[in-house]
C-alpha cells in the first residue's frame, strides 16, 4: 500500500488531484508470485500484494481507478543486511464513477490473458545462460548482446519448450489467485489445448480460436467466426 501510494501514484497520477477511497491486501495473490520466484540459497524473499482506488476527475468527468501491485522484497543478510525492493505486474483500470465493479471483469480477462511467446522466451532463456558464462565486464555494448541473440538456436528445445510450460502454468495460477481475489472465476474446458481454463466470472459463453485467443460474452447468438472469421470453438463449463 505504501509503495502504491507513495511512489505510483506521485509518478504516474500527479496531473490529477486523486484521493484514496479504499484499499485491500491481496496475500493469495502475493503468495503466488512469491512461489513462482527463483529461490537463492542465503537470499531471503518476501511478497506482499495490494490495491488502492482513487477518485478524481478527468477532462471534466468523475471517474474511480483501481491501481495493483506486488511488491517483491529481497533480504540480503551476507551484506550487511541489505534489501531491495521491487514493484511488480504494476497495473490499473479506470472506470466513470460508480461503473468499476462491473468494469472490472474486463480488465481481469486482459490481464490473465496475457501469454509468453516461446520463441522469444527461449532466447531469452539462452541470453540470460550466456551472460552468466560470460564476465559481464565484456558485455559492454548493445552490439555484442545482439550478437548473441543472433547467434543463438531459434529453435525450442525439449528443455526450453519444459520451462516455458512451467512459466505458464506458474503465470496461470498467479493469474488465478488475482482473479479470485477480487470476483471470483468460472472454469472452462479448451477443446484447443485440451485442458481446463480459469475466466472472469460473470459471462455465459465462452470461445476459443485456434491461435489460443478466447473471447467471453454474455450474448447467446454471439458468433466469432461470423464476426471475426478465422476458426472459433465454444468452450464448455467444466467442473
Amino acid at each position: 500500500m505504501q509503495y502504491l501510494k507513495e511512489i505510483i501514484v506521485p509518478r504516474y497520477r500527479a496531473n490529477v488531484q486523486a484521493r484514496l477511497i479504499g484499499e485491500q491486501e491481496l496475500p493469495e495473490w502475493a503468495k503466488a508470485v512469491g512461489q513462482q520466484a527463483e529461490q537463492t540459497p542465503g537470499v531471503q524473499l518476501q511478497s506482499h500484494a495490494g490495491k488502492i482506488r482513487l477518485a478524481y476527475t478527468l477532462q471534466g468527468q468523475a471517474v474511480e481507478e483501481d491501481l495493483y501491485c506486488v511488491l517483491q522484497t529481497t533480504f540480503l543478510p551476507a551484506a550487511g543486511n541489505m534489501y531491495i525492493q521491487t514493484g511488480e505486474r504494476v497495473h490499473g483500470m479506470r472506470a466513470v464513477r460508480g461503473r468499476l465493479d462491473e468494469s472490472t471483469r474486463v480488465m481481469q480477462t486482459m490481464v490473465t490473458s496475457v501469454r509468453v511467446n516461446p520463441q522469444w522466451f527461449n532466447q531469452y532463456q539462452q541470453v540470460c545462460q550466456a551472460l552468466h558464462n560470460m564476465q559481464m565486464q565484456k558485455i559492454r555494448t548493445a552490439g555484442q548482446i545482439s550478437r548473441i541473440i543472433s547467434e543463438t538456436n531459434r529453435e525450442i528445445g525439449d528443455m526450453m519448450h519444459e520451462s516455458w510450460q512451467r512459466r505458464q502454468a506458474s503465470e496461470d495460477r498467479i493469474a488465478r489467485k488475482w482473479t479470485e481475489a477480487i470476483r471470483g472465476v468460472d472454469t472452462y474446458y479448451d477443446p484447443i489445448e485440451q485442458r481446463p481454463v480459469e475466466l472472469p466470472s460473470g459471462y455465459r459463453h465462452a470461445w476459443v480460436s485456434g491461435n489460443g485467443e478466447i473471447v467471453v460474452t454474455d450474448l447467446a447468438n454471439f458468433n466469432p467466426n461470423a464476426e471475426f472469421g478465422g476458426s472459433w470453438q465454444p468452450m464448455e463449463r467444466h467442473e
